[in-house]
C-alpha cells in the first residue's frame, strides 16, 4: 500500500495513492461551496470507511462538486457524477482532491 512521502503506512494509507498527479491537491473538506475538484486518491482512515467511500463513487479520476453546507457547516452535501451525497466534514478529509478551477456545469 502506498504512503505520503514521509508518512508511515501504519498511521496514513492511501487508496490509489500513485495514479494522479499529486502536485496541487488538497482536502475535499477544504473546498469552497462552489468548487469542484477531481478525487485523486481516498484513505483508508482508521475504520476502513475510506473504503465505503469509494464504493460510493469516491474513485480517482472522478470530478466532485460541493454543492452546500447546513447552517452549522457540517454536514456538506457533494455532487458526484449525477448523485448527491452528504458528509460529515471528517469523512470528507479522507479525500484528496485537485481543485478545478472553471465551473462545473450542471
Amino acid at each position: 500500500m502506498q504512503t505520503r512521502p514521509g508518512r508511515s503506512s501504519q498511521t496514513d494509507p492511501i487508496i490509489g495513492f500513485d495514479r494522479l498527479d499529486h502536485s496541487r491537491t488538497c482536502r475535499l473538506s477544504a473546498l469552497a461551496v462552489g468548487a469542484s475538484g477531481i478525487v485523486v486518491a481516498v484513505d483508508s482512515g482508521p475504520t476502513g470507511e475510506g473504503r465505503r467511500l469509494q464504493e460510493i463513487g469516491f474513485v480517482p479520476g472522478t470530478l466532485v462538486k460541493v454543492e452546500r453546507t447546513a447552517p452549522l457547516g457540517d454536514p456538506v452535501v457533494f455532487q458526484i457524477r449525477s448523485t448527491r451525497l452528504a458528509l460529515r466534514r471528517r469523512a470528507a478529509e479522507l479525500v484528496e482532491v485537485r481543485p478545478q478551477q472553471t465551473p462545473v456545469a450542471r
